[in-house]
């Protein structure tokens, strides 16, 4: 069997927004390009060395919020496959709980202390996230799984939680909106959604089911008349059709651009 390291990155989403005076975005496509061009470099000098790189783009501009990023190289012990689950209440109060499975899990599996303190950082900040915006105003749970691989030597980690109904959408739309065009994985669960609410029936406002992405900006071109507003207004993440939201932002406005 050949055992390869694998280098591995986490970042919030500050990174790729970093954005220079120019206004132009540091982007997903130049980290990759940092990436595979230091492929070679140490995991201890890597991380600096991209931090330097960010800051070189970004000169003077200022920026709205932290930069947070953490690598490590991890070569766990042989063995089987293994996979644990837990589910907590997606609440800032239940954090601790959550560390403190992810330190159980990672101290059975014999992962080094450095490591497990990395991974507790960037499951801290993903979890936070789910207990600020994951429910609104509501209460929901968020389900942890962690995996195993001894022999691909691999740890994965799975945080899934119910997210915001899409209910809530139907009043504002029913009272402002001229047209709904709907596309991406999510769009059948938010098409229900406005079916099932009364205010939104009685509106009137036409529904329009689109699979694909470009088609939906057609849809919503041929529903606009002169002087109205078109939106691109995300409800979820694109993943289902894009690598990231920069890919999909930019999707939009080079189709727009093209109708002229």
């Amino acid at each position: 069997m050949i055992v390869v390291n694998v280098l591995e990155i986490f970042y919030n989403n500050i990174v790729p927004e970093a954005t220079n005076g120019e206004n132009k975005l540091y982007g997903e496509d130049r980290l990759l390009e940092f990436m595979n061009r230091n492929a070679g470099s140490e995991a201890i000098g890597l991380l600096p060395e991209l931090k330097a790189d960010i800051d070189e783009f970004v000169g003077s501009a200022p920026q709205f919020d932290d930069i947070t990023m953490l690598m490590f190289d991890y070569k766990p012990k042989e063995g089987g496959g293994h996979m644990v689950t837990q589910t907590f209440p997606a609440k800032i109060e239940a954090l601790s709980d959550v560390l403190g499975f992810v330190d159980q899990t990672l101290e059975s599996y014999e992962c080094p202390m450095k490591v497990q303190t990395a991974i507790c950082v960037a499951i801290e900040e993903v979890f936070v996230n789910i207990a600020h915006y994951a429910y609104g105003e509501g209460e929901g749970d968020m389900t942890l799984d962690i995996g195993f691989d001894s022999e691909s030597r691999e740890i994965t980690f799975r945080m899934t939680d119910k997210g915001v109904p899409f209910d809530s959408l139907a009043r504002p739309l029913a009272e402002h909106a001229k047209a709904v065009v709907l596309t991406g994985a999510s769009r059948d669960k938010i098409a229900a959604a406005l079916n099932d609410s009364a205010d939104f029936r009685a509106s009137g406002v036409p529904v329009y089911n689109t699979p694909d992405f470009t088609d939906a900006i057609d849809a919503a071109r041929d529903a606009a008349e002169s002087g109205d507003i078109v939106i691109l207004s995300p409800a979820c993440t694109s993943f289902d059709a894009f690598p990231n939201f920069e890919v999909r932002g930019n999707t939009f406005k080079k189709h727009v651009l093209d109708y002229k």
